[in-house]
């Protein structure tokens, strides 16, 4: 290679790794942690776990759903979430949101949203959960910097120039690339941030590029939707996402309230039908109505693990899909793998580990990139202002 085009590239790299470096930190850091929110969520709760965990193991979703229906007029429009518990958190977790009889003061909205923790016997209420988001303020700070859809679409764009960045970086080093591989000289600041940069960068190569790609997935997705529907199916989505095996069927609401009962028996069902799965949340569209569809969303206990859920309507118990007819469908196994990919939970905790250390190195990969920019940046200024001195001299 020509050394004005390794000079011109070089330059490249550094000035998109500057700008890129904030946010990619953030990304890194708040990713790494990001892993062990599970864990994070336990630690929130401790106290509450030890004050107010059932002391029963049977889980009655009837007598939780007729409390929440007593207490709280359940908005019909909008999505009910329940979350089951789990060896780590031993509380029902609700999201939905109820009917104001007046708009909000604030917002102008016809309805309140709704987060609780709830005991999984009696259905009582033991706190709201807001009140203890630190482990998703982590994890949305890593996806979208926590300010929502621009910061999804913003981190990646950010994650596309970091993809640009590891290829460049990868270019300018070809040649020394094994030369090289083991050198950490001590003589002087710079080479020991150069050489730590390297070799770092080097070493966790494939993560960077896996991290990299499988960002581009959940960031910019919307770009391959809306590509393949104007492409491959004159512009519908609906078609798209059919073609994938998205296909769930959608009932209307009938506007006629109904009690939602019959879903422990439901549940039960459910387990059987779709085999060796781990349950993740609940979902009832329509609570309180006639038409009410409950679905048991769930992931196969599979290596790399596809998303798989069962629907039926409460009026009848009607099964009305199931996902095992997609389980060879393309799309969702590639998005099922790149998940288990990004989330590092395809084994074990040791996997998840090595995952945070080479988060936190490569947090440390941006640092020293940045501490080299300062560096050159301040020599070049005092080279620059010993020529002027030797000009005036």
């Amino acid at each position: 290679m020509k050394s004005q085009t390794l000079k011109s590239l070089t330059n490249a790299h550094a000035w998109i790794g500057l700008i890129i470096s904030f946010v990619l930190f953030i990304v890194f850091i708040a990713g790494s942690i990001s892993l062990f929110r599970e864990n994070l969520d336990t630690w929130e709760k401790v106290a509450l776990i030890g004050e107010h965990a059932p002391h029963s193991q049977q889980v009655s979703y009837d007598t939780v759903m007729a409390k929440l229906d007593e207490q709280y007029q359940v908005d019909t429009h909008h999505i009910f979430y329940l979350y089951e518990p789990t060896e780590r958190n031993p509380f029902m977790q609700a999201y939905f949101a109820v009917d104001l009889e007046e708009p909000h003061p604030e917002t102008g909205e016809d309805h309140q949203d709704m987060s609780l923790l709830l005991d999984p016997v009696t259905g009582d209420v033991i706190a709201p959960a807001n009140n203890f988001q630190f482990a998703n303020f982590v994890y949305h700070l890593h996806y979208d910097l926590g300010i929502g859809r621009i910061g999804l679409y913003f981190v990646g764009i950010i994650t596309l120039f970091f993809f640009v960045a590891l290829l460049s970086g990868v270019v300018i080093h070809w040649r020394k690339l094994f030369k090289n591989f083991y050198q950490y000289r001590f003589g002087a600041n710079k080479d020991k941030w150069l050489d730590a940069h390297n070799l770092i960068g080097t070493m966790g190569l494939p993560f960077h590029i896996m991290y990299a790609f499988t960002g581009l997935v959940f960031n910019l997705v919307i770009v391959y939707q809306i590509s393949y529907a104007l492409i491959l199916y004159q512009g519908s989505q609906e078609k798209v996402l059919q073609a994938a095996g998205f296909n769930e069927p959608h009932i209307e609401e009938a506007d006629t309230r109904m009690a939602m009962t019959g879903i422990d028996e439901l549940y039960v069902r459910a387990m059987e039908e779709l085999g060796d799965v781990t349950l993740r949340r609940m979902m009832i569209e329509h609570f309180g109505d006639e038409n009410a569809v409950l679905v048991f969303m769930a992931k196969s206990n599979d290596e790399f693990s596809n998303e798989v859920d069962v629907r039926y309507t409460l009026k009848d118990q009607k099964q009305i899909y199931i996902t095992h007819d997609n389980y060879d469908n393309n799309l969702r196994g590639g998005l099922a793998t790149i998940a288990s990919l990004h989330f590092g939970d395809f084994a074990g905790y040791g996997m998840r580990i090595a995952f945070f250390i080479l988060g936190l190195a490569t947090a440390y990969v941006i640092i020293t990139g940045n501490l080299m920019w300062i560096s050159k940046r301040a020599k070049q200024k005092n080279r620059a202002s010993v020529a002027l001195l030797l000009s005036l001299v």
